[in-house]
């Protein structure tokens, strides 16, 4: 108090315009209905994500922290095409819960995301398993891209 406020503003270099974001999205072949299950304890950016992937065709199920995602997992049978958890989670971490997750039941595809530059020590496991990982902050037509690609396995 009484010292005052500094924000910090980011703008982008390049201005995009909205027609090529449309272009970018409209690109996206829509999901099939496949079962996502989404783990992000920030919960405007979980609902920005559910949003978008419900919008192009996902069934998007959510869950804001590991305990209640792996309440949902066993809640829905395991029944997930894709498990898409950020890697910092308020009770666990991304690589911690999969791998509960999987002692459920196997054969899901994964989906890691961080802001943080600091999980590199957890490279080598996202490599060594196959998961694929998308860095925030992240666009749409970028989600879209990389939810579509690691359905494929």
């Amino acid at each position: 108090p009484g010292q005052g406020t500094a924000f910090k503003v980011f703008l982008p270099a390049e201005p995009v315009s909205a027609r090529a974001e449309e272009k970018a999205e409209a690109a996206e072949e829509p999901g099939g209905g496949e079962r996502v299950l989404i783990i992000e304890d920030e919960r405007m950016l979980r609902k920005s994500v559910a949003l978008v992937l419900s919008k192009n065709g996902y069934a998007v199920f959510e869950a804001e922290s590991a305990r209640e995602a792996l309440s949902l997992f066993k809640k829905e049978g395991g029944s997930f095409h894709l498990v898409f958890s950020d890697m910092i989670l308020r009770d666990s971490n991304g690589i911690e819960l999969v791998e509960e997750l999987m002692a459920v039941r196997p054969g899901f595809n994964v989906l890691f995301t961080s802001g943080y530059m600091d999980i590199e020590s957890q490279w080598p496991v996202i490599k060594e398993r196959g998961y694929k990982f998308l860095q925030k902050p992240y666009e749409i037509h970028e989600l879209l891209h990389i939810v579509k690609e690691s359905l494929k396995g």
